[in-house]
């Protein structure tokens, strides 16, 4: 009865501990920026934006690089981008995880990170914020191309992957096998923001 209490107590101690971690992120400044001293002068160019996040693991930055290949009617137009996020701890900075996309075709015009739907947040109340990363291609009448949505849950990738086209026999709209994987309350964060940027960006994101 004895070791049932004490079980029972500990369970409900670490639960507390953890629901009550605070999980913060901010976007960095240009000048919060330039102090990065893990990145070089260089990539610091390409950095469209940059966030900070802290939660029960430590803190992390996540790093969007857009390359900014040309200008095209006052436009900036990328060819690539990249995701990197670094985590920080005792003066010691490790690549977590990367990701790294271009554009994949002569229809492609553009590739961008969608950060008005990107999230860095706990989303099931473990203590550890579930970063997620939306970013798409459009051709040079900026008709919508590929779209990305990237979860990353305990360090691994849960992508759906979708292509917009005006005919059924061309559009796609994909999950990753492992998707049913996640907590429901990240599957249901994730249909909230399809709904929400189907409305916003009249987008179908659906198979034919």
């Amino acid at each position: 009865m004895k070791t049932k209490l004490f079980f029972t107590l500990l369970l409900f101690i670490t639960t507390s501990i953890f629901s009550g971690y605070a999980q913060t992120s901010k976007q960095l400044s240009r000048n919060e920026i330039k102090e990065l001293n893990f990145v070089s002068t260089k990539e610091k160019k390409l950095i469209y934006k940059a966030f900070e996040c802290q939660d029960k693991s430590g803190v992390f930055d996540v790093i969007l690089n857009e390359d900014q290949k040309e200008i095209h009617d006052k436009d900036t137009l990328n060819s690539s981008i990249k995701a990197i996020c670094f985590q920080k701890s005792n003066g010691i900075v490790i690549e977590q995880w990367k990701v790294i996309d271009f554009l994949e075709n002569r229809e492609e015009s553009n590739i961008w990170f969608w950060t008005k739907y990107s999230q860095f947040s706990d989303i099931d109340g473990d203590g550890l914020i579930e970063p997620i990363i939306v970013y798409g291609t459009r051709d040079l009448d900026k008709e919508f191309q590929r779209i990305k949505i990237i979860t990353i849950y305990k360090g691994k990738k849960y992508v759906i992957r979708a292509t917009e086209c005006i005919f059924d026999d061309c559009r796609t709209f994909k999950k990753d096998a492992s998707f049913t994987d996640l907590p429901k309350s990240i599957r249901l964060r994730i249909d909230v923001l399809l709904k929400k940027m189907r409305k916003e960006q009249d987008l179908i994101l659906s198979n034919g």
